[in-house]
């Protein structure tokens, strides 16, 4: 009786911690790299499914986009990069060295409804233009319920071209 309660306990835990379950656990640090949104592209990316795409017909919870225009006729075109937020979640900015400052949610009156970043930007340039994050964590209420905080690491991909958001994101603890 023992070994077939023992094998049943095995079997059970088994396919338990066999679940094909995308989301990460509390305080896991993950990774996202958008695609390079200088090339018209807006990037739709759900912290549900850790994953995003281009056409935006899945669930998503934030957007990473670019706005172009030029400054005079026969110019070259300049991006204002921005990020963008689902129509039925709200965000939270907190000023924070890094993710890891972050460890609570921040009280309901701080998230803002059709939160984007196109008039209160994410970063500051130099005098080269190089693009360079402020120090923001952004806290996303998301639609299951799970508050995945992020913050954007780069904007450049590993060929140094601009338009690529990579963000570094966990969940804080409800």
């Amino acid at each position: 009786m023992k070994r077939l309660i023992t094998i049943l306990f095995i079997g059970i835990f088994v396919i338990v911690g066999c679940e094909d379950n995308p989301v990460s656990s509390d305080n896991e640090v993950n990774t996202f790299v958008s695609e390079n949104v200088t090339e018209g592209l807006t990037n739709y990316f759900s912290f549900e499914t850790i994953s995003g795409d281009t056409t935006g017909t899945s669930t998503w919870d934030i957007a990473f986009t670019a706005q172009s225009w030029s400054p005079a006729p026969g110019a070259p075109v300049i991006w204002d990069p921005y990020l963008i937020s689902n129509d039925n979640i709200t965000v939270a900015r907190v000023e924070a060295v890094e993710l890891s400052d972050v460890v609570d949610v921040p009280l309901e009156e701080l998230f803002t409804d059709n939160f984007t970043t196109l008039d209160d930007a994410w970063y500051e340039t130099d005098e080269n233009h190089i693009v360079h994050s402020l120090d923001y964590v952004y806290i996303v209420n998301s639609d299951d319920g799970k508050y995945p905080a992020f913050e954007v690491v780069n904007y450049y991909d590993d060929e140094g071209n601009s338009g690529v958001f990579t963000i570094e994101w966990k969940y804080l603890a409800e």
